[in-house]
């Protein structure tokens, strides 16, 4: 139950992923007192390594070190000793009745690459078009190429930017982190105090200080820098006292978060006979094919990822039905001895999840420009982080600390001038 202690504080970060983190580090460095609050219990947001469920690591949400190379969360991982997996990734397709030849591999492969690039033009060109309408006529695989974007990209093809993908800046790798990236986000925000248990409900800026409400009482601030995703923003558990000015809200309603799931499955023994880091897709006559992991570093593990309405549709299904649907889908490349084999399971729920309500930010077709006005601050009092905030790095990780880190530099220089 709220109380009416009032406590004075420089700035308030509004939730402790790694957006909120990377802000509360960076605040702090410059002297300020920072009051971190997170609605769960525990840090890490959508970055989160369950090794219960399991018995070994299992990242729910955030995974691989995108751009891997460039990435400030592998320079994290290299400092903390923590050890990540830089080499390739072996493929492998479905056909329905048999194994694809090396050769149709490198065609789909082949194939990826060329949907990419036409979309990457299109997107510089500065057509911001839904995705749907350019993709080439005579794609051979189309389900797994599907699966491909809707993966990478959260939402059903008609729903995604050409502009937004062309800004995405994906070289240098994905290298998973042995330990779980979840655990990689922990031990940066290992010391880093925060009131965890503590939605906020409201933002009153309305006089000369703001006062941010949560059920641990009233924090009197200069400046409040906001991480929570968008979704959870529009939906209105966050309230604004006065209102969003309309700019910002158009932003935030053109950016909602994408729809991804997995259904991760251990066998008491190896039923694939592939090498590690197997990618395997199942081409079937379907919108969308899902894509597994098979035996992450070695592991008798095997991760289904979905996406866009089948992770929608699947996730309102329940548990139960998102693991038939993994298995049964598994047993058709893999064969039977997946169902005697599996030894236990776990999936994901992130579009049910009231504090995310989703599983990273997309921006619907001519919205692309949207994640500008959503990083803007509103009166050097409010200031916006998250994957939604990046141009070339949503739905990252790193894109989150990236822009956790400009919020917190920002948020200084705005105190200073006001000082």
């Amino acid at each position: 139950m709220a109380t009416d202690k009032v406590t004075e504080v420089d700035a308030v970060v509004i939730g402790a992923g790694v957006a909120g983190l990377a802000a509360t580090v960076g605040a702090r460095a410059r002297g300020l007192e920072v009051t971190l609050l997170e609605a769960r219990e525990r840090i890490g947001g959508r970055a989160y390594t369950d090794t219960a469920s399991l018995g070994l690591p299992f990242d729910h949400g955030c995974h691989w070190l995108h751009a891997a190379a460039r990435s400030p969360l592998r320079e994290l991982a290299d400092r903390y000793g923590l050890a990540y997996y830089r080499g390739p990734r072996r493929w492998r397709l479905h056909l329905g009745d048999r194994w694809a030849t090396p050769a149709e591999v490198e065609a789909l492969l082949e194939e990826h690459a060329r949907v990419s690039d036409a979309l990457d033009a299109i997107g510089e060109a500065g057509r911001d078009e839904p995705v749907a309408a350019h993709l080439p006529a005579d794609t051979r695989f189309p389900a797994a190429v599907a699966h491909h974007l809707t993966a990478v990209m959260g939402a059903e093809l008609e729903q995604l930017s050409t502009r937004d993908f062309h800004h995405y800046e994906d070289e240098g790798g994905d290298w998973p982190v042995e330990g779980g990236l979840g655990a990689l986000v922990a031990r940066f925000g290992r010391g880093v105090q925060a009131q965890l248990g503590a939605p906020v409900t409201r933002v009153d800026w309305s006089g000369p200080a703001v006062r941010v409400h949560s059920p641990r009482g009233v924090l009197r601030c200069r400046a409040v820098i906001i991480t929570a995703p968008t979704s959870v923003l529009e939906a209105g558990a966050l309230r604004f006292t006065p209102a969003l000015p309309p700019w910002k809200q158009d932003a935030i309603a053109g950016l909602p978060m994408g729809q991804t799931e997995k259904i991760a499955m251990r066998f008491r023994r190896d039923v694939f006979g592939v090498p590690d880091h197997t990618v395997a897709l199942l081409a079937a006559a379907a919108p969308q094919t899902p894509g597994f992991e098979v035996r992450p570093f070695g592991r008798p593990l095997a991760i289904a990822h979905v996406a866009g309405a089948l992770a929608v549709e699947l996730s309102r299904a329940g548990p139960l039905a998102m693991l038939s649907f993994a298995r049964d889908q598994l047993a058709v490349m893999f064969g039977g001895a997946v169902r005697d084999a599996l030894d236990a399971h776990q999936v994901t729920s992130w579009a049910s999840d009231p504090w995310s309500l989703g599983a990273f930010s997309t921006a619907l077709p001519g919205r692309a420009d949207a994640r500008r006005a959503y990083a803007r601050p509103i009166d050097d009092r409010l200031f916006f982080a998250g994957d939604a905030a990046s141009i070339a790095a949503f739905g990252s990780a790193h894109g989150a600390y990236e822009t956790g880190v400009t919020a917190a530099a920002d948020l200084a220089r705005a105190l200073a001038r006001g000082a």
